[in-house]
């Protein structure tokens, strides 16, 4: 059986086993969308030097912490990462069936782009249709270059998790996941004390004429880092205990 076509199996059956997750991960965004539309909305309504910096903070906040995520499914089992160590219970079941190991994690990767696309999206397109100040500011070919730019970044910084969750202990997930969780919440308060708002500067980036290339370097970068995570999980997981 050729690598794609046992790629493909293998998606296939992960999609039926998390098929509640995935409802759940889309439902999330759903939900992020619904409710970050009035703050958005809020940012073209009225005079740029009336907008709360503390309002412009936390839509920074909640996009740089939430993207990773878009492309993780939310099954039952993330709940029990800590306790259960879910993670590995689950790699060491595939890894039980005659299954090589690049095509389970190339599955993983599969589901990560796929979701990403579809949540990311689906919480921005929200956004726009809930935000008329905004649609009044903001094109629909610039919020699409925006979309474009946020599912970068998330597939970015989601191959961190997916390095995480297959390499790594359940416990050790956490705690990095927690690190990094404060991490992001550190730069985002720093850079709002320096007047720095990821939000605005990517979404000036889509009036730019060289937004298109912007767009590519970030997909070219996005390629590259699960490409990376792809090589080096494989490593990790040949060599780590898959006891629990």
């Amino acid at each position: 059986m050729s690598y794609w076509k046992a790629l493909r199996l293998l998606s296939v059956q992960l999609w039926r086993w998390d098929k509640k997750g995935y409802i759940v991960a889309f439902a999330f965004s759903v939900y992020l969308g619904a409710t970050m539309s009035l703050n958005a909305n809020e940012l073209f309504d009225g005079e740029a030097d009336e907008i709360p910096t503390a309002l412009i903070g936390i839509i920074d906040w909640i996009f740089l912490a939430a993207m990773p995520i878009m492309g993780s499914c939310m099954n039952r089992t993330i709940f029990s990462i800590w306790r259960d160590d879910s993670h590995t219970r689950r790699m060491a079941v595939l890894r039980a069936y005659p299954i090589p190991l690049p095509v389970i994690i190339g599955s993983r990767i599969a589901q990560s782009v796929l979701l990403a696309a579809i949540n990311v999206t689906a919480m921005l397109a929200l956004i726009y249709a809930l935000s008329p100040d905004l649609r009044d500011n903001v094109s629909i070919l610039r919020w699409i270059a925006f979309d474009a730019m946020w599912i970068c970044y998330s597939l970015i910084a989601g191959s961190a998790l997916i390095w995480l969750e297959l390499g790594h202990s359940g416990k050790r997930y956490v705690m990095t996941y927690l690190i990094g969780f404060g991490v992001v919440t550190a730069i985002v308060v720093a850079m709002s004390w320096l007047s720095i708002h990821p939000f605005l500067e990517v979404l000036a980036w889509t009036k730019l004429g060289g937004s298109l290339a912007i767009i590519l370097g970030l997909l070219a970068v996005a390629i590259a880092a699960l490409w990376i995570v792809y090589r080096v999980t494989i490593r990790k997981i040949r060599t780590r205990s898959l006891a629990f």
